[in-house]
């Protein structure tokens, strides 16, 4: 539970100039004598009462020590994946860090990476899976143009003579194809 600043410094009052001992000190306020060590000895050191802040990131500055290294590498290769960057780091530098901690690095600094379509965006084919219900999220996945029933061209039709070798190849897996001729 934190301490109001009342109390830490009556607490403090107490040890330094009332002349209690700490545990004296934590026995008469109240509190434990861990948090009396702690309150006059931060007092002592730094003259303050209130507490120190609390959380915050505390080993920024030794991936930012290599912000010019970083921030060049990217204006001169922009596609570079974070996996690139931190190999980079290490053969470069001797440094090494999470991927984790690039990302926050880019991150602090307003740096994206975006990843690139693979191919132009289709007007006429779905981009999510077909069984998507109403309420279901679907998946946005990758497919290729070909893949498409819209696009795809016809099969070339399929003489007589093909009909035959292509009933004969049925067992490799999938149903044999039915051929229809027309004469």
């Amino acid at each position: 539970m934190a301490l109001s600043d009342d109390l830490r410094k009556r607490v403090v009052e107490a040890v330094v100039l009332g002349g209690l001992s700490r545990n004296q000190a934590a026995a008469h306020f109240k509190v434990s004598v861990a948090s009396a060590v702690r309150l006059v000895k931060r007092f002592t050191t730094t003259g303050e009462i209130s507490p120190a802040p609390s959380g915050g990131d505390r080993r920024s500055g030794r991936i930012e020590s290599h912000r010019d290294y970083l921030l060049g590498l990217i204006r001169r290769s922009p596609d570079m994946t974070l996996l690139e960057i931190q190999e980079r780091l290490i053969a470069n530098c001797g440094e090494r860090f999470a991927v984790s901690v690039l990302w926050r690095f880019f991150d602090r600094h307003e740096i994206t990476f975006k990843k690139k379509r693979r191919m132009p965006k289709s007007n006429n084919a779905r981009t999510c899976k077909i069984d998507a219900g109403n309420g279901s999220r679907g998946s946005s996945i990758s497919i290729r143009r070909s893949s498409f029933s819209l696009t795809r061209q016809e099969p070339p039709p399929i003489s007589r003579a093909k009909a035959d070798v292509a009933g004969a190849g049925a067992g490799c897996g999938r149903p044999p194809r039915t051929v229809t001729i027309k004469r």
